[in-house]
């Protein structure tokens, strides 16, 4: 998983240890990226925490299971094992198919999913794949299986400061990679941060 060494639970910031030990208990296991990322806790934090947002908050059109899906197609498109076989795990789980995972990885459009699911995965993996294709068709599919999307209240800011990346993805909507060196400057971070205390 990692190149440096990873820390150990006992080693850990007491609220770490109380979250990989929750998802322990919950999944059976710890997943690699807890310890991986744990040798920097403000990182880890700060990782967990959007990560959260995203996949554990109430959402009445998203269950918990339903979101575990789409990450585990996209990031079967995207290559990235570690990600199929994590989320694939606990996909199971909220599932309660023991199989849902194996087949959402490999085609989903065959996979043992309703087919409100399956409208829903066309529509993550077009915006993972082809997102400059997305239109009103595709909003209106969602619709139609009782899935629109409603704007809520903003719980997270995100910004790309650059297009510099340790990483070179084939699913990055601006193409980030070692080789880009553009920056975002002083002025427009700081208005973000402006635009930041205005909402809270």
């Amino acid at each position: 998983m990692s190149r440096y060494p990873q820390p150990t639970i006992e080693n850990l910031p007491p609220d770490l240890v109380e979250k990989i030990l929750a998802v322990q208990e919950k999944a059976g296991f710890v997943p690699n990226v807890f310890l991986a990322l744990a040798r920097r806790p403000d990182e880890w934090r700060a990782f967990f925490a959007y990560h959260d947002a995203l996949m554990l908050r109430n959402n009445p059109q998203l269950s918990k299971g339903d979101r575990e899906m789409i990450v585990t197609a996209t990031s079967a498109a995207n290559h990235c094992l570690y990600c199929v076989v994590a989320h694939g795990a606990i996909l199971r789980i909220y599932e309660k198919k023991p199989l849902v995972a194996d087949q959402v990885a490999i085609n989903h459009r065959k996979a043992d999913i309703s087919p409100r699911q399956r409208a829903m995965l066309d529509f993550a993996m077009k915006v993972c794949l082809n997102s400059h294709e997305i239109d009103e068709d595709d909003f209106a599919t969602l619709h139609k299986h009782g899935q629109p999307l409603q704007r809520t209240t903003c719980s997270t800011l995100q910004l790309n400061v650059g297009f510099y990346c340790n990483q070179a993805c084939k699913h990055c909507h601006v193409d980030s990679s070692p080789l880009r060196k553009e920056m975002m400057s002083r002025e427009v971070a700081d208005r973000c941060l402006l635009l930041l205390g205005r909402a809270t």
